[in-house]
């Protein structure tokens, strides 16, 4: 069969389908072994016992499950797609290598694995020894019994079949595994992609009573110099459970990541004074809790130990009105409030400042009327806000800096910026000069509110900036918010939504006499990176006037924009934007109908976008959609559909065929 068959084949195969057809025969083996195509996985589980491993693969969509089992006679079984391979003079550890080798070969470099478990199991008839008598009293079994002679031979083959650093995943789960072991497959990872390390149960016992050992002294582990590789040192967050760090750990190896939990088996009042001053200058520490065990053989408690540890406390840090404790547990507001509180306190609020608690924060919302302004944070579970009066323009600008600060590194999903007209409330209809008088009267109400708002909000810090994915505005021109889409951090900011800035009563934008009194300038918002690496735009209540060249735009990968004029050489050059960006979905612009506008029928734009694609429009055949024509714009890798509704919209959409 020829190659482009087999390749075309292969792409619309899955991993369960590609590893049944490198059995069929040695050429077609020998084929995808070469060729390598690419699946999606994101999950990899590893079950290790004795005599079996069992490989569990997943891409969201389906799960696989590989076992390579020993035979008692000689070889090994590979069970697969509910069909027993037996393989004679085949080592099982050795097959089970070279298969993960491969699956990780063919893993597409765009897909990063979420979680790769590597777990080691007990014997079935450990759990019953474990019934009859106290579970330390096995750790030696299990230690002699299993992960030993199990786990040296395997880490071995792995490391023969598999270079380091060539698994991308951003978590590594061990269970059963002791550190040493975990180091070994911990540089197999690619480091900086490696953002979570969790290490569990080492001895493979659950403890009933995890919170104080028995007999500390058997669930204690060194880390074999584990802090010392670069996968370490450059993830996030490290959790561990079921053994205690053995003293001689240095305790900067903990210093490094933004989150945490441990369990140390020595912890001075030096070595929390050393943590606290590494997490301070840590710009990314969110929070880390290390615990210490209770049991009778913990000689660094004695009988009083909350006085002792308080005495040491004191001793490092001062008064305790000295010194904040910030945790997972508090809610956003107490952590924010408590400078505010204290501002007698000089040093407290300088703290604060430095310290910087991390906050989760989903959306922030400024609404502005004539009278206040409105500032609304919320989290996943409440919404808080704040009143501010006329004057107080620039305390709001500082509180929403400190919020920016406090902000974790995940993304806002939205900042919205609103004005709200005044309920006027009318007695009837308004003639021409009684609104000319109330459009004046909310102008003036707006400017003295929106004005030294705009003002306040230009002398925030550029830095931090903020992570948001949507900036919304509505009733807000383009230069009102000009200053807070600075502060968005260009890349995470994915949309821009500009709704309504005239936002009146008195006028409606689809039916206004001269479409000039909705044509807003867009202030070279454009000009920013802001804007430029957004993907998703869209201006609705409003014209974007002529002289905003339609390349400002083009960039965009969806978007919706009423403009105030537009020609034929646009739309092609749209066309031919848009063909070309691999990650297009759709846009539409529209020319408002307007009573006086003349302007849509001075253009036979049929006639014209005919001549200029060099073909007729496609008319649709169903008589309810005869002003639809259509056009299809073609580049090697894609087509895009021109959509002219008649007589004053076009879209443009990805075309499949």
């Amino acid at each position: 069969m020829p190659a482009l068959v087999l390749n075309r084949i292969l792409n619309d195969c899955d991993i369960r389908a590609i590893f049944s057809l490198r059995k069929v025969c040695r050429d077609l083996h020998d084929f995808i072994d070469e060729a390598i195509p690419c699946i999606h996985l994101t999950y990899i589980q590893v079950e290790v016992r004795i005599h079996e491993i069992c490989l569990i693969l997943s891409n969201d969509q389906e799960i696989i499950t590989i076992r390579y089992q020993h035979n008692d006679g000689n070889g090994c079984t590979v069970k697969f797609n509910d069909t027993n391979h037996l393989l004679d003079e085949e080592n099982f550890i050795e097959i089970f290598a070279k298969d993960l080798s491969l699956i990780l070969k063919h893993q597409s470099p765009k897909t990063v694995l979420e979680v790769f478990s590597f777990q080691c199991w007990d014997h079935e008839d450990w759990y019953e020894r474990q019934r009859g008598q106290r579970s330390w009293d096995c750790l030696s079994v299990i230690d002699n019994d299993g992960a030993e002679c199990l786990m040296k031979p395997l880490i071995e083959q792995i490391a023969e079949e598999i270079p380091e650093q060539r698994i991308a995943a951003r978590a590594l789960e061990t269970y059963g595994i002791f550190p040493r072991h975990t180091k070994a497959i911990l540089k197999l990872f690619r480091a900086g992609t490696l953002k979570t390390i969790k290490i569990y149960d080492p001895h493979r016992i659950r403890i009933e009573n995890n919170e104080g050992y028995t007999s500390d002294e058997d669930y204690l582990l060194g880390l074999d110099e584990i802090y010392d590789l670069e996968q370490w040192k450059q993830a996030d967050e490290l959790t561990t459970r079921g053994f205690h760090v053995a003293r001689g750990v240095p305790i900067d190896g903990f210093g490094g990541f933004s989150r945490g939990n441990v369990f140390i088996r020595d912890f001075s009042a030096e070595g929390i004074a050393r943590l606290c001053e590494i997490f301070l200058q840590s710009p990314n520490f969110e929070n880390f809790t290390v615990t210490m065990p209770l049991g009778p053989h913990s000689n660094f408690f004695v009988s009083q130990p909350s006085e002792t540890w308080k005495a040491k406390l004191i001793k490092q840090f001062g008064e305790p009105s000295n010194f904040l404790k910030f945790s997972k547990s508090d809610d956003f507001m107490t952590k924010s409030s408590i400078g505010r509180e204290n501002d007698n306190q000089k040093n407290l609020r300088n703290f604060i400042d430095d310290v910087i608690p991390a906050i989760q924060l989903t959306r922030i919302k400024i609404e502005v009327d004539a009278k206040t302004v409105c500032l609304t944070i919320a989290n996943r579970q409440e919404n808080i806000k704040s009143t501010y009066e006329k004057s107080t323009a620039k305390t709001l600008a500082n509180d929403l800096e400190l919020f920016i600060k406090f902000q974790k590194s995940d993304p806002l999903n939205i900042v919205k910026l609103e004005w709200r007209d005044t309920d006027f409330k009318l007695d009837g209809p308004l003639d021409d000069s009684a609104k000319e008088k109330m459009l004046e009267m909310e102008c003036n109400e707006r400017q003295s509110m929106m004005d030294p708002l705009v003002e306040a909000l230009n002398e925030i810090s550029a830095a931090p900036m903020m992570n948001v994915k949507i900036l919304e505005t509505v009733g807000v021109f383009p230069w009102e918010v000009k200053p807070l889409l600075k502060l968005c951090r260009p890349g995470t900011l994915s949309c821009i939504r500009l709704s309504s800035p005239h936002r009146s009563k008195f006028v409606t934008f689809d039916c206004s006499d001269d479409p000039e009194d909705y044509s807003v300038d867009l202030d070279e918002i454009q000009e920013l990176e802001q804007w430029k690496q957004a993907e998703v735009l869209n201006i609705l209540g409003f014209c974007v006037p002529p002289q905003v060249s339609v390349a400002s735009y083009a960039h965009f990968l969806k978007g919706v924009v009423f403009v105030r004029k537009l020609t034929v050489e646009d739309i092609f050059y749209l066309s031919q934007t848009f063909v070309e960006s691999p990650n297009f979905d759709f846009f539409t612009i529209t020319i408002p109908r307007c009573k006086n506008y003349s302007e849509l029928r001075e253009v036979d734009w049929i006639t014209e976008l005919n001549k200029k694609f060099g073909a007729a429009a496609e008319i649709s055949q169903d008589p309810d959609h005869s002003n639809i024509y259509d056009w299809v714009v073609r580049s090697p890798e894609r087509a895009l559909q021109l959509r002219y509704y008649t007589p004053n919209t076009f879209n443009f959409t990805v075309k499949e065929e």
